[in-house]
């Protein structure tokens, strides 16, 4: 019998490097070495989803622990968590409807420094916030989505629902803001990349950030510190993460029993000149 000794990254996507997950996974394929195992990457094409089949590439008899980056179709996630081998989710399907996985999941804290973040800006006198993101994409896309109503419900402040973008790429965030009366004063968007989406939509219609609307993201990538202006975003701590799925893999590794878990990390809000409002 093959030794087990593969943990075994599937995702439906390439992790590049501004990904958060790529320097996550580069702190954990250190740490899974150090234990004698080898980190190797499958990608999901578009037919195993439809198939609910694993990529060729795929060794059940070598994996000893699966790790599920941007796997956000549920029925296939169930198909991975009935195949019998520990699996962890980093991220995952949006629970909208309270669907759940049996396996241990791990996020970013997606709600604390959301709910902060509108709590301050309401407090400068922002009160017309809008969120632009598919909040059901994901589950930290749904998380900071009802972070962002809980924040403005627990203000009374109602929010305005024809001014909210369900959408993530510039094309569609663009058609939807030409289609609106008025801007909000804040728009904040699912993740930094979403932003900057935003940011080239605003720019293509005239509008300028912040002067005529701000704009905050989530993630803290590389791209959001360089960007004109650079974005208030929420800094995810990629090495705890890290650390985090290790325990969770080397855990359920040695005790397949256990009651599943789902952790969170903690995230940082960090303040630049996207939300800077001008003072006369």
């Amino acid at each position: 019998m093959t030794d087990r000794r593969e943990i075994a990254l599937l995702s439906t996507t390439y992790l590049a490097a501004p990904h958060f997950s790529s320097l996550m996974l580069d702190a954990l394929q250190n740490e899974l070495s150090l234990l004698g195992f080898t980190l190797n990457s499958h990608r999901v094409n578009m037919e195993n989803l439809a198939d609910l089949t694993l990529p060729m590439t795929f060794d059940e008899s070598r994996v000893a622990a699966i790790i599920c980056i941007e796997m956000f179709d549920y029925a296939y996630d169930q198909m991975l968590c009935g195949l019998g081998i520990p699996t962890l989710f980093v991220d995952g399907p949006a629970k909208a409807r309270g669907e759940n996985l049996p396996s241990d999941q791990l996020y970013m804290d997606n709600t604390t420094e959301i709910l902060r973040l509108v709590h301050e800006m309401i407090g400068q006198g922002c009160t017309r916030i809008a969120f632009i993101g598919n909040h059901l994409h994901c589950q930290s896309f749904f998380e900071r989505y009802t972070a962002f109503r809980t924040a403005m419900m627990l203000a009374g402040i109602p929010v305005e629902e024809r001014s909210c973008i369900p959408f993530n790429f510039v094309h569609d965030i663009g058609r939807e803001m030409a289609r609106l009366p008025e801007l909000p004063e804040l728009f904040i968007c699912a993740n930094d990349f979403v932003a900057i989406d935003a940011l080239q939509a605003l720019r293509k219609l005239g509008f300028d950030v912040p002067r005529d609307v701000l704009l905050a993201g989530f993630d803290d990538s590389a791209e959001s510190r360089v960007c004109m202006p650079p974005l208030t975003t929420i800094h995810i701590h990629t090495q705890v993460m890290a650390y985090s799925a290790l325990e969770l893999l080397r855990t359920r590794m040695k005790e397949p029993d256990l009651n599943y878990r789902q952790v969170y990390t903690e995230t940082d809000l960090i303040w630049r000149a996207s939300t800077e409002r001008e003072t006369t």
